[in-house]
């Protein structure tokens, strides 16, 4: 092709007729030169349109894995039980039973012996308390608000025997904690629903719903 340039540039248009041969020659071999490089130039721009296409067609179309997946949700928490106003008091010479929350202080003051302790809540408050060891026969003391009153009651079986639900006595009064099942789920000493019925001497009752819980 060189050489072919070299010609072209010292011949002149009244030159020979192997002048003008080798011109035409000159120019059927430009325009095939031209002709071999023009499709191959085209063809590797249309690839890379392509795939530059391809790519931003791509992460359009799955934008999730360019995304990293969020954690799974925690497990939801267990639904407050359902708690209702106590029952109105049933037989008896016609008096209410009241039941009053126990104050942290009150309880203090109680100085109950014992290890672990158990404790009827309904409504946020603590509405009696009781304290035993584990595995001891030996009796559990507690205490439950009667009125304005503090009053003590127990209950024979230790810590063990009241965990599962008792029956406590006090001066003219029973109370019975029937335990269903766990509140929630997880924990040594889990939330149970519960109820407290609270019988009186002269026959009048009460039952209150709520939660029974023990522990430490």
């Amino acid at each position: 092709m060189r050489r072919l340039l070299g010609l072209r540039g010292v011949l002149t248009p009244g030159g020979s007729k192997e002048a003008v041969v080798l011109r035409t020659l000159f120019g059927m071999l430009l325009l095939l030169g031209i002709g071999a490089c023009s499709p191959a130039s085209r063809d590797d721009g249309n690839k890379k349109a392509e795939a530059a296409a391809a790519d931003q067609s791509g992460a359009v179309a799955n934008p999730a894995e360019a995304e990293p997946s969020l954690p799974p949700l925690s497990e939801p928490p267990a639904s407050e039980p359902e708690e209702s106003e106590p029952e109105a008091t049933a037989g008896g010479d016609g008096s209410e039973i009241v039941l009053g929350p126990l104050s942290p202080a009150e309880i203090q003051a109680a100085k109950l012996a014992g290890e672990l302790a158990c404790s009827f809540e309904t409504a946020g408050a603590v509405m009696m308390t009781a304290r035993g060891n584990a595995g001891s026969k030996a009796r559990a003391e507690g205490i439950v608000k009667v009125g304005d009153y503090v009053e003590p009651v127990g209950a024979p079986g230790g810590y063990d025997a009241m965990a599962r639900g008792t029956r406590f006595d006090g001066k003219g009064k029973t109370i019975r904690i029937a335990v269903s099942r766990a509140a929630q789920s997880g924990g040594e000493s889990p939330p149970r629903f519960a109820s407290l019925t609270y019988d009186r001497a002269d026959g009048a009752q009460r039952t209150y719903k709520g939660y029974w819980v023990c522990g430490p």
